[in-house]
């Protein structure tokens, strides 16, 4: 179990729990992911800014295609967890969203 009974009860009864260094060796993958969708956008890549002036990129239903993505849903501990936390025995992933907002946009 990652939870505990505590977190459990804080979840169900206010609906967000902090938990830390988790997903700690995750964050690297990720950033490699995160860069494959910056470098080749998904046919929902989109940029939000008008003037030119810094970036505001978003993007989703990449988990398919991103390995690192892939490999984050079905093999990090986020489905134990969500399913400590809800009581669940299944969830499923309706999409990803990335987004990537420079400072000033």
């Amino acid at each position: 179990m990652y939870l505990s009974s505590k977190q459990i009860k804080d979840y169900q009864e206010n609906g967000a729990i902090i938990i830390k260094d988790v997903f700690k060796e995750w964050i690297r993958p990720l950033r490699i992911g995160f860069q494959k969708v910056l470098d080749n956008p998904s046919k929902h890549g989109r940029e939000n800014i008008i003037d030119k002036q810094g970036r505001f990129f978003e993007d989703y239903c990449n988990w398919e295609r991103i390995n690192e993505f892939k490999d984050c849903i079905f093999n990090s501990p986020a489905a134990q967890i969500f399913a400590e936390a809800t009581s669940s025995k299944s969830a499923q992933v309706f999409h990803d969203h990335i987004f990537s907002k420079e400072p000033g946009t």
